[in-house]
């Protein structure tokens, strides 16, 4: 059995249990390990947007080169952002939204995510079989409206799918300015402007959105084309699975 790590390497369990700090919360920097593939020879920047974060992680020259290794300085550095695809509580993301006319505030309770927000746009597909949404329902487009109605602290016949879309869009709005402006951070550093983006996790649609904001038109390298959406989706342990495989072969 063998650990990953922050530092980049593979351990026994053991040398784990005695150093868990480098242990907890490492799988990021395995995909950064993985992506840097894909510009061994020049700056890039991975971006992975999943169902709960988003991770924005400086690339140089086939090595990740993060500011933050723990959770707390991803945070502070804004390499982490506490904002996904499908976790994220609406309420986290807006404190009012528009509403026939006006602007309404919204309830701080968690009666619907962004799993909702991108069930109504379109961009992640219906599943009757999957109850992981809010109030445990499936995550159709029709729960998907009641839920979204919940946040105005209404039901059905109070919110139509119009007014769903509507408030769909706002937040959706919101958490892409959130994560241009942690993107800005990320630029804003001394060193080369990325020539490579790498943009993978099941909210690949909103890392391709944030990589043509990087100026100089760099390269996208998208893993769901490289390789495929489960692929992209799972990027982490994909990546993992890769380098555990490449490091036993390469043993002796």
């Amino acid at each position: 059995l063998q650990v990953w790590r922050t530092d980049r390497t593979f351990v026994s369990l053991a040398a784990a249990r005695r150093d868990p700090i480098k242990v907890a919360a490492a799988n990021w920097m395995a995909l950064a390990e993985f992506a840097c593939r894909f510009c061994r020879e020049q700056g890039g920047l991975l971006i992975d947007v999943g169902s709960t974060t988003t991770d924005l992680i400086p690339l140089g020259r086939g090595v990740p080169q993060p500011l933050g290794r723990t959770d707390p300085d991803r945070l502070a550095s804004g390499e982490l952002v506490y904002s996904g695809v499908r976790r994220t509580p609406v309420f986290a993301l807006v404190s009012q939204v528009p509403w026939r006319g006006q602007e309404c505030p919204v309830a701080a309770e968690w009666f619907a995510t962004t799993y909702d927000v991108y069930l109504t746009l379109g961009d992640l597909s219906e599943n009757a079989d999957d109850h992981g949404t809010a109030d445990g329902r499936p995550a159709t487009r029709e729960a998907a409206r009641e839920r979204l109605a919940r946040v105005l602290c209404a039901d059905r016949e109070m919110f139509s799918q119009g007014d769903a879309r509507v408030l769909a869009e706002a937040v959706g709005r919101a958490q892409i300015e959130r994560l241009e402006r942690a993107l800005d951070r990320s630029l804003d550093r001394p060193g080369k402007v990325p020539e490579t983006v790498v943009i993978s996790g099941e909210g690949e649609f909103i890392a391709r959105r944030l990589a043509t904001r990087v100026p100089g038109d760099p390269k996208i390298v998208s893993l769901a084309e490289e390789f495929s959406p489960v692929v992209a989706k799972a990027a982490c342990a994909y990546a993992l699975a890769v380098l555990a495989e490449e490091r036993r072969g390469s043993s002796p």
